[in-house]
């Protein structure tokens, strides 16, 4: 391995550690900041808080607090759910919800992307795209389960059609509310309107590059040339969804219902569960690190010119 891929290696290895590190802090660090604590959420509290607050840590200043989770993190060991599943590692937690949820993520990144690509050469459904992608994502989510489950009951009062398994939503497990959480990601939040533009552009410059055109002119496969060269734009579009798309993933996975990381983060936060909103936040800091990393590391081996650009 040469030199200098070694040290952009380096480099973004050591800003993958330091997002995942981050993002832990962050959250450890709000709700530390926020009113109340774990202790608040028990019906009891005043009488269990001296000793809570000496088993769970409470007791301890932030700081002390915050060194104490980073070094047991270093060691593998997130600790233990407080409020949320009180005595359940965190690890366990992660490992049950981390999946579906980046799952999720993954597939709404995909299909904005190729939506995004799709739409970005017609005007006409590109400005749909900006007008949709323009609603935040819980408000897309409410639209769209009260338009389903209106849309069905009034199907089913002309008997039109029988009682579907999925209805009504998010009362019922389906995979209809995945299909639609993966939508509603890909779209909501200006997710689309920023990937149909980013894509727009990449096409554009692409489309007008002297290599292009000479391989127009020897009526050679110029779609097979600008799809080759689209690979770090695409990787980066993916990478760039990322942390909008775990932002969402909160409020669509808790609307819709659904099991995952993000509805699991949700109760952590409301039930002041530190260790596992912290081990939660790091779980998507490693995410979205992991994203960024894998779309540089395609550039990086792609064009040798990125191995000395950052």
């Amino acid at each position: 391995m040469s030199r200098p891929l070694a040290l952009a290696l380096a480099r973004r290895g050591a800003g993958f550690l330091a997002t995942a590190a981050g993002a832990m802090v962050l959250v450890q660090v709000l709700l530390a900041l926020a009113p109340g604590d774990a202790i608040d959420t028990l019906p009891n509290a005043e009488e269990l808080r001296p000793l809570l607050a000496a088993e769970w840590g409470l007791d301890a200043p932030l700081p002390v607090r915050l060194a104490r989770a980073l070094a047991r993190a270093l060691s593998g060991d997130l600790g233990h759910s407080l409020t949320v599943r009180p005595g359940t590692q965190v690890l366990s937690l992660l490992a049950d919800t981390g999946g579906p949820s980046i799952l999720r993520v993954g597939a709404a990144a995909l299909l904005a992307v190729v939506v995004g690509f799709t739409v970005s050469r017609h005007g006409l459904f590109r400005r749909g795209a900006e007008l949709v992608s323009a609603v935040p994502a819980v408000i897309l989510a409410l639209i769209a389960v009260h338009g389903l489950n209106t849309i069905a009951y009034a199907c089913i009062e002309r008997g039109w059609m029988t009682r579907p398994a999925w209805f009504a939503l998010p009362a019922e497990d389906h995979p209809a509310r995945t299909l639609l959480a993966v939508t509603i990601l890909a779209v909501s939040s200006g997710n689309l309107a920023q990937v149909a533009a980013s894509a727009r552009a990449d096409l554009e410059t692409l489309l007008d590059a002297p290599f292009v055109e000479a391989e127009r002119a020897r009526s050679g496969a110029v779609g097979t040339l600008v799809a080759r060269h689209l690979v770090v734009p695409v990787a980066r579009a993916l990478a760039g969804q990322a942390a909008v798309l775990l932002g969402s993933l909160v409020v669509v996975e808790h609307g819709l219902s659904l099991g995952g990381a993000g509805a699991l983060f949700f109760q952590a936060v409301r039930l002041r569960d530190w260790p596992l909103a912290a081990g939660l936040a790091a779980l998507a800091g490693t995410a979205v690190a992991s994203a960024r990393l894998c779309a540089e590391l395609v550039e990086v081996g792609i064009d040798p010119r990125a191995r000395g650009a950052r």
